[in-house]
């Protein structure tokens, strides 16, 4: 109801079909509102009419116990902790764990899935027909929201029998992220597969200490230095002089059976970049914001995709929340300035651009070298929370 309305209020998007979590502001109350969703970049409010409120959200309702969800229930999910949006489903029935329920989804899979994961829809709400993707499509939007930091972790239950759902699901997703195109939230350059049968690797791990299992061994190529060029969607859409980084160490596996292979350097001629280094990262966005992170990990698939997390730097122009301490980003008169933030992604290793250094202020002179920045606070977006470094004043 439009009385439901409120500033704060927590709801569902529905965009295609999923749904993305997140809280309504008052733009112009009763006509026009804001939804901010949950985990985006910038924290910047998509606007919508009251009508479009009202037809395409739903309140964010949690179960509390699994004796709720009756068989039957229409709900929608998390698949994954490192998707940001739900899956619509219905209830098939209690799992042997007591924490778990098994839901089968609209688009066919069907899975177990922890109760804190799980949302309520209301009661009867429509079969929802999965989106058609188009594979032709290779610029998706930039996933520099989503994070696997800030979302409560939900200890993986490893079942024999879930494994091959596992794999069809995660091979789902890179194919769904295509879609953002078409939400036009933000811009970005996100790696596809080439086809509905390429194997594709597991997103469930954040570092390397989550491991990556499978049930066979998969050997290496012969070359591990893997340019790219072969193996990326993304070098089709570079400059035919644009120079692909290929692997500078040996690289390692975590485990006998791991599919991913780790490397902590890369390189292209006399350039050569390591774990934990500051990245300048290709994008479409504005040229006086380009897009920063530091390198967490980097790996080689069982397909050959050269993959790297990054976690982001946040430009003063993109943060908005509340001071813990007190202070104004708009009072910082030092060019340069750069938040860090617990937001992480994955990404093609073509995608990075070059080196840039970060420093602390008390090493940062001026901004005379365009790719060094000075690091000015910590930037939370999901809970809108700033903290400055002492002395940025």
């Amino acid at each position: 109801m439009a009385a439901d309305l409120v500033d704060g209020l927590r709801i569902l998007k529905r965009i295609g079909s999923n749904f993305y979590p997140g809280r309504l502001t008052e733009i112009s109350a009763p006509d026009i509102y804001g939804i901010v969703i949950d985990k985006e970049r910038g924290n910047k409010p998509h606007i919508f009419t009251q009508e479009e409120v009202l037809n395409e959200a739903v309140l964010e309702m949690k179960p509390i116990a699994v004796k709720e969800l009756q068989i039957g229930t229409r709900v929608c999910a998390f698949w994954s902790n490192q998707m940001n949006y739900l899956h619509p489903g219905t209830v098939a029935g209690p799992d042997i764990d007591p924490d778990y329920v098994v839901i089968q989804l609209d688009d066919g899979d069907s899975r177990d899935i922890h109760i804190g994961q799980v949302r309520y829809l209301p009661e009867n709400y429509p079969f929802v027909v999965p989106d058609q993707v188009h594979s032709t499509e290779l610029l998706g939007s930039r996933k520099r929201v989503s994070t696997t930091v800030t979302t409560p972790s939900v200890e993986k239950k490893k079942k024999s029998t879930n494994d091959s759902t596992e794999h069809k699901k995660h091979t789902k997703h890179k194919s769904k992220k295509k879609k953002h195109k078409d939400c036009e939230w933000s811009v970005s350059v996100t790696e596809v597969s080439n086809s509905e049968n390429k194997s594709t690797e597991s997103l469930s791990d954040d570092s390397h200490a989550s491991g990556d299992f499978d049930d066979q061994e998969v050997d290496l190529p012969p070359d591990r230095r893997i340019s790219g060029s072969d193996k990326s969607a993304i070098s089709a859409f570079l400059p035919p002089q644009h120079l692909l980084w290929s692997w500078a160490d040996e690289g390692h596996k975590l485990s006998a059976k791991a599919r991913k292979v780790y490397h902590d350097s890369i390189e292209k001629e006399d350039e050569t970049m390591n774990v934990g280094d500051c990245a300048v990262f290709l994008s479409t966005g504005r040229p006086d914001r380009p897009y920063i992170g530091r390198i967490h990990s980097m790996w080689q698939t069982s397909a050959g995709s050269m993959k790297v997390q990054v976690r982001w730097f946040y430009h003063p122009a993109e943060v908005e929340g509340t001071a813990v301490g007190g202070g104004r980003v708009e009072d910082i008169k030092t060019e340069g300035a750069l938040f860090s933030s617990s937001h992480y992604d994955e990404n093609d290793v073509q995608t990075i651009s070059h080196k840039c250094t970060v420093n602390k202020l008390e090493a940062f002179t001026s901004k005379g070298d365009d790719d060094t920045y000075y690091l000015a606070g910590e930037y939370d977006p999901l809970e809108g929370s700033i903290i400055f470094m002492p002395g940025i004043f």
